[in-house]
């Protein structure tokens, strides 16, 4: 896709010609010339690009020629996509993007010009006129009060019109989410929004500046919840006032499982395991004994300590007979102890059981020679974290 320019003469479009930051090796669409002719925003995925495409600027000089395209940076780009710029006179920029946190797809935003080379952070225009779907293309006539847009919310691309008011008082929530060892922030994690009666409200996925900001309403109560996997989820509860803008600025600090519990150890795969003792079985058998309860009673202790933890049950035999022998024993096993955590009230959908049969064994003996404590070793259970 390219951008071409043309000049209107005598009832006319003539003197087309292609913009020189035009190529075939990539795209540049969506022009927006500001009101004095002097810069010349568009979308691309030229070289520079941080995402799948990114907002761009030019400056259009006197003699008609252009300055090399600017990135207009991270604050506006992001690693998805942002396209169809449109400036204000007074600099605001109105884009369209699916990489800041929104309702779904492309949004619209908006960001204040701050500098000739910085712009604030990004604002959603929320849901007034953001939907699940695709809305792009957002035109405003500043001195009117009304604009336009593009949004497909119905199925086909459709062109929209609105009438531009006051903001109603906002009860603004904000926060971060971040490891409470480290302090670091988690982008990735899962935040939200539950009413007083436990109803789920909103939902968001946290981006990589690991905040999160909800809109609520006045003289209500509230609870958030911060989910990452491999960490306990966290949570804080709140009310909003009847004074007007509340601004709420929630620390949510996550405790990985594996600080906060000496049994659970983060391997250098990135696996995370629950070690516990060893669970034995009889020769050719799969029924719980009375020594592979008392360790499986330590698991259904921390499985309901935490119920959110979803684990998996592997089990590994030694290389003593066939490898379909061996993999399905392993198979009842496992599935045998994930039943075990059933009878013992840790709902079935947290648990999942796999039988790896001699496929992984920790001892790797010439031969198959192994002495009867190395294939003791070898016939064993694991506990891994899912989430």
């Amino acid at each position: 896709v390219k951008i071409f320019k043309a000049e209107f003469k005598e009832g006319k479009w003539t003197n087309i010609t292609m913009v020189p930051f035009s190529s075939d090796e990539y795209s540049v669409e969506h022009p927006f010339l500001t009101k004095d002719g002097k810069k010349l925003y568009f979308a691309s995925d030229m070289k520079g690009t941080i995402g799948s495409m990114d907002i761009f600027v030019v400056d259009v000089l006197e003699d008609g020629t252009y300055s090399q395209p600017r990135n207009l940076g991270e604050t506006i780009n992001t690693i998805h996509r942002e396209q169809f710029p449109f400036v204000t006179e007074n600099g605001t920029l109105y884009f369209a993007s699916d990489g800041h946190q929104g309702n779904g797809n492309l949004d619209i935003f908006m960001s204040l010009k701050l500098s000739e080379t910085e712009y604030d952070k990004p604002l959603n225009l929320g849901s007034s006129i953001n939907s699940e779907m695709d809305d792009f293309n957002f035109i405003l006539d500043e001195a009117n009060d009304k604009g336009y847009f593009a949004s497909n919310r119905t199925g086909d691309d459709n062109l929209y019109t609105f009438i531009r008011e006051d903001n109603k008082v906002q009860y603004l929530v904000e926060g971060e989410v971040r490891d409470m060892k480290s302090l670091e922030l988690l982008p990735g994690a899962t935040v939200k929004l539950f009413d007083d009666k436990g109803n789920l409200l909103e939902e968001i996925l946290v981006g990589k500046d690991g905040d999160f900001t909800f809109n609520t309403e006045p003289d209500k109560k509230y609870k958030i919840m911060a989910f990452k996997d491999f960490y306990i989820p966290a949570e804080a509860e709140f009310d909003t006032s009847q004074k007007g803008k509340v601004y709420l600025d929630l620390q949510m600090k996550v405790e990985s499982y594996y600080d906060a519990e000496d049994i659970i150890n983060k391997k250098e795969d990135g696996t995370v395991l629950i070690e516990l003792e060893n669970i034995y079985f009889d020769l050719d058998k799969w029924n719980i004994k009375p020594q592979a309860e008392q360790v499986l009673n330590v698991l259904v202790g921390l499985l309901k300590k935490y119920p959110y933890m979803e684990i998996q049950i592997g089990s590994h035999t030694d290389t003593r007979a066939s490898e379909m022998y061996n993999l399905r024993l392993s198979n009842k096993r496992a599935a045998s102890a994930l039943e075990y955590l059933v009878q013992n009230g840790i709902p079935r959908k947290r648990l999942t059981s796999v039988g790896y049969g001699e496929t992984k064994p920790l001892i790797i003996c010439p031969n198959n020679d192994c002495t009867e404590e190395e294939h003791a070793t070898n016939r064993r259970c694991t506990f891994m974290i899912l989430k």
